[in-house]
């Protein structure tokens, strides 16, 4: 993952880095990267009793206080893997409780579900979960609170991983 992101040279990393610092730091917090003000959200956050009562990517919406529908009108015409990334990080945040990771937090631990390539046009599977310090270089905003809730994540929302990661 993080792949889309990769550029020829270090220099032309460098560059990039230092000439669109704004637009980088919008992407990694997750902000929008137009100037236009977002879409506020729409709706109080539904309360859920525990992670494993989201089963959609509607519950997580509806967790973080979005409706399915404003999301796809703000989502719509990207391609497959980008709009399956704003899902994830929809489903990272609900499942954390509202939270994303504080990746300044070094002795916090992260976790992140682990695929295997099954080699066919299915693309990845849920085998396990992996979890890392806060030296993560890429996929750091779809982390997870617990190994636990990383494994749910995996298992559960494995559909719009293999929309992600292929």
């Amino acid at each position: 993952v993080g792949s889309r992101l990769c550029v020829e040279s270090s220099e032309k990393a460098k560059y990039l880095g230092t000439q669109f610092i704004g637009i980088y730091d919008r992407y990694i917090n997750g902000e929008s990267l137009s100037k236009e003000k977002e879409i506020p959200f729409i709706i109080s956050p539904k309360t859920f009793n525990t992670y494993t009562d989201i089963k959609t990517f509607e519950d997580a919406c509806l967790a973080t206080g979005r409706t399915l529908k404003s999301f796809e009108s703000e989502h719509k015409g990207k391609s497959d893997d980008s709009y399956a990334y704003e899902q994830l990080k929809i489903i990272s945040e609900a499942l954390n409780g509202g939270n994303h990771m504080d990746y300044s937090d070094t002795d916090e631990y992260k976790y992140y579900p682990y695929f295997n390539s099954v080699g066919s046009s299915v693309g990845f599977s849920y085998v396990d979960y992996h979890f890392d310090a806060a030296h993560s270089g890429v996929g750091s905003r779809l982390t997870y609170k617990s190994s636990e809730i990383a494994t749910y994540a995996g298992k559960q929302f494995l559909d719009i991983y293999n929309k992600y990661i292929n």
